[in-house]
């Protein structure tokens, strides 16, 4: 005989598959709803601070193909794939759902965060008004500590755009701070590419856009366009973050992360790295979207484009519009958080980024997220495609995450994108790895496991950072001594 929890579970899948081919029945109770999930879809970027009262975060124990029709008719947030449940993110009025309901054992209480607002308020450290935020005077050569008080808050974009420039400022021989191409509303999107004797592009002489600085970016803009042949230089190990809007330690980190290397450049673990590498770290790819989460909704997440003038709906999900077995297939309801665009790089984010991979000679490339703790090798798309670097691949994470768990002890799983997250077209690293055959691609879930979610309060900064930068300095590490060209001295 079969285990009660067995049986349980059972007939749970059949009441969910009953009630999902009942869609009809359910589309006018869950109206709200969707209204409430397309007015933030179409929220305009003068629109007010959108809250999250009486909001919760449930883990249900559903697999994922449920997921996919549950979440399509009730219009949810999922906010994490777990091997036997999902994070999602549920508004006051669906609590009672009966569709919900029916995941619920023993009508025992799913609320894994019990109160969403309450952790916005703690995570935004006065997120909607950077007035609190007082900038230090520009420094002087190398005259920022790693102590500063600037990785013990989250950022604006103006605010990390400022403090790149700090560190070109204080390293001007180290760092060249420079803009890959634009947004859809308009804004740079910044990169700084740290490796010694670097020709400044960028100018530093005034942080308020004057002519000059402005005319540096146009020549920045210019030289990385699509087209022009790889550069014959020291290979790149690029690191990108921000894709999605609300995930804010990915950008915290990889400052700290740029930081560090210029503080340890002459150290013994770094200093080899940085004489046979260049690392070009973009903090922030989706930069409208990440703005908006400061200033209108914290848990936004695709980027701000107009996709759909019928519906009036904004915004492409970054992590589904690469151009590497994108799928016309994935959801095309332009209102929905992983809405793939209407073609490959249809997002200009997207375009630029792909554009200044291809222009280069990079030996590995690293997308940072949140959450999950997870770091992940291609594909994404499928489980069917194994990847024949996929031994070396395994062997690199799993000596990275030793590395992270190393400095407090925080555990990583590794493996293939979609067997730990889920299967989606459009993924970075499947392009990355799949179009333009850089072998050491990967993707990293940084903290936590559900706890906080997107949320993470400012004092998780430094300790995420801190174990962020021993996984990459390996993974550097790994990756030179895998291709024979670490420099010793």
């Amino acid at each position: 005989m079969l285990p009660q929890s067995t049986l349980c579970l059972a007939a749970v899948s059949l009441a969910v598959g009953q009630l999902v081919r009942a869609l009809p029945s359910f589309v006018a109770s869950s109206g709200d709803h969707q209204n409430r999930q397309d007015d933030q879809s179409v929220l305009s970027a003068s629109a007010p601070e959108l809250g999250f009262e009486g909001y919760q975060v449930w883990r249900m124990p559903i697999n994922r193909k449920d997921v996919e029709n549950v979440g399509k008719l009730l219009n949810l947030d999922i906010w994490a794939h777990h091997p036997s449940s999902v994070d999602v993110l549920v508004p006051p009025h669906l609590m009672s759902h009966p569709l919900l309901a029916s995941y619920i054992p023993n009508s025992s209480h799913p609320a894994f965060i019990p109160d969403v607002q309450k952790l916005i308020a703690g995570s935004s450290s006065s997120a909607f008004s950077s007035s609190s935020f007082k900038p230090y005077p520009r420094p002087s050569n190398g005259s920022i500590p790693i102590t500063h008080p600037f990785h013990d808050r989250f950022h604006t974009y103006d605010e990390i755009h400022s403090f790149l420039l700090d560190l070109q400022t204080a390293w001007p021989e180290w760092v060249d701070v420079f803009s890959i191409g634009q947004s859809a509303e308009g804004r740079d999107i910044y990169a700084a590419k740290i490796s010694p004797r670097v020709v400044a592009t960028h100018s530093t002489t005034d942080k308020d856009g004057s002519d000059d600085e402005e005319e540096s970016l146009k020549k920045n803009r210019h030289k990385h366009k699509h087209g022009h042949k790889k550069e014959r230089s020291k290979k790149e190990m690029i690191l990108m973050g921000g894709s999605h809007g609300r995930e804010w330690i990915a950008p915290a980190s990889m400052l700290y992360f740029a930081h560090h290397l210029l503080l340890n450049s002459h150290a013994p673990g770094v200093k080899p790295l940085l004489k046979t590498l260049s690392f070009t770290i973009v903090p922030v790819l989706n930069v409208d979207g990440y703005e908006f989460t400061h200033t209108n909704s914290r848990l936004w997440r695709k980027t701000r484009q107009v996709v759909d003038e019928e519906s009036g709906c904004f915004g492409i999900d970054l992590n589904r519009n690469w151009g590497y077995h994108w799928s016309s297939e994935d959801d095309q309801y332009p209102c929905s958080d992983d809405f793939p665009g209407k073609h490959a790089f249809q997002a200009p984010e997207t375009k630029a980024m792909s554009d200044y991979v291809a222009s280069k000679d990079v030996i590995s490339f690293v997308d940072l997220h949140s959450y999950g703790q997870l770091l992940m090798y291609p594909f994404s798309y499928s489980c069917d495609d194994f990847p024949p670097d996929a031994e070396d691949l395994m062997e690199a994470l799993l000596g990275a995450a030793k590395a992270l768990r190393s400095v407090q002890g925080t555990a990583y799983k590794t493996g293939q994108v979609c067997e730990l997250v889920y299967r989606a077209a459009g993924d970075s690293v499947d392009w990355t790895y799949g179009n333009q055959e850089i072998k050491w691609s990967a993707s990293m879930e940084l903290p936590d496991t559900g706890t906080y979610g997107f949320l993470l309060p400012p004092r998780e900064i430094r300790p995420v950072a801190e174990e962020t930068v021993a996984a990459l300095v390996y993974l550097a590490h790994f990756v030179v001594q895998k291709e024979g060209k670490l420099k010793d001295i």
